[in-house]
């Protein structure tokens, strides 16, 4: 799986992908080379994982509580922050 097919896949299937590997790689079935080609795939996927985490709190940490309601306002998100 190439870095642009990681991009698009959700937080769920990352972490589905990461647990596989996780999996395969602490059973020790995988010969060196593989090991390594799955380990660089698993900090790939990580590193997706943390980003798309970092996103969700950046979005939540934008919810206002408005002072003369009830109501939350959201606020646009800006990847630029």
């Amino acid at each position: 799986m190439t870095e642009e097919e990681v991009s698009n896949l959700t937080y769920e299937q990352a972490i589905i992908e990461l647990e596989k590997i996780v999996e395969s790689l602490e059973s020790g079935s995988a010969a060196l080379d593989k090991s390594i080609e799955l380990y660089t795939f698993g900090d790939l996927l990580k590193k997706h994982c943390l980003k798309k985490l970092n996103d969700a709190e950046k979005k939540v940490s934008l919810i206002v509580d408005k002072k003369t309601s009830s109501e939350i306002e959201l606020e646009p998100f800006s990847d630029s922050e």
